[in-house]
């Protein structure tokens, strides 16, 4: 009975990974970007450090959780109240893709009613350009390695629009229907907000370690099965 239940349990396993693999994902926050303090308007910031800037600013409405890909459907859990609310002078920032050598941006904001708007190849404000008239402190870039400005705002016209829903604490994303782009093969950033304090990065597909863990699990187990049918025959 205990080695039937472990088999059934391997072939659970292992059809879950395997299929988790191939259509859902789940991201986990990068929070940590190097921060900026502009002085004023006709001087242009420096490096104060690599730090969470979340648990200095005190302010839980940057805050990211993680994220999930179902399908098609990017699943964002955010502290961020919504779409049309700021903090700051800062709104939800726009969503960044990249896939076969091209990239893309969805506004997730509602500023000029444009949320959905899809962008390609954008051009882009980063946290110094959008808040280059304030003295507010926020990220300014990501990558401690090789540091470089985050993304946030994507500039010129939406060709398209993708379906985005605002709940409590989640905004999704449809990735469905985009020309050119790979579902299976992509990277993206979100930084929360315009001033970029809570930075989330991922890509598909999932390590190929996970993959071969799937496969190994479920081969065991079926490996099994044939043993215990030939024994009950003798």
């Amino acid at each position: 009975m205990k080695k039937t239940l472990l088999l059934i349990f391997m072939v659970a396993a292992g059809v879950a990974l395997c299929v988790t693999g191939a259509w859902a994902y789940q991201f986990n926050p990068t929070t940590e970007v190097e921060a900026y303090q502009y002085s004023g308007v006709s001087s242009y910031p420096g490096w104060i450090g690599w730090f969470p800037v979340i648990a200095s600013s005190g302010d839980n409405n940057f805050n990211i959780q993680g994220a999930n890909l179902v399908g098609s459907n990017l699943e964002i859990f955010t502290s961020w109240p919504g779409a049309t609310v700021g903090d700051l002078g800062a709104v939800a920032a726009d969503l960044f893709l990249y896939s076969a050598g091209q990239s893309w941006a969805v506004r997730l904001s509602n500023t000029s009613g444009q949320m959905g708007g899809l962008f390609i190849n954008p051009t882009y404000n980063n946290p110094i350009s959008y808040f280059s008239s304030t003295g507010y402190i926020y990220g300014g870039a990501y990558d401690e390695a090789n540091p470089q400005p985050v993304p946030v705002w994507a500039n010129g016209s939406p060709i398209g629009y993708q379906a985005v829903t605002w709940g409590t604490g989640v905004v999704e994303v449809s990735l469905a229907g985009i020309t050119g782009f790979n579902i299976g093969d992509f990277s993206f950033i979100y930084p929360s907000a315009t001033c970029a304090n809570s930075v989330l990065i991922g890509s598909v597909p999932l390590p190929p370690s996970v993959l071969l863990l799937g496969t190994g699990l479920l081969g065991l187990a079926l490996l099994g099965f044939p043993r215990k049918r030939r024994a009950s025959q003798l």
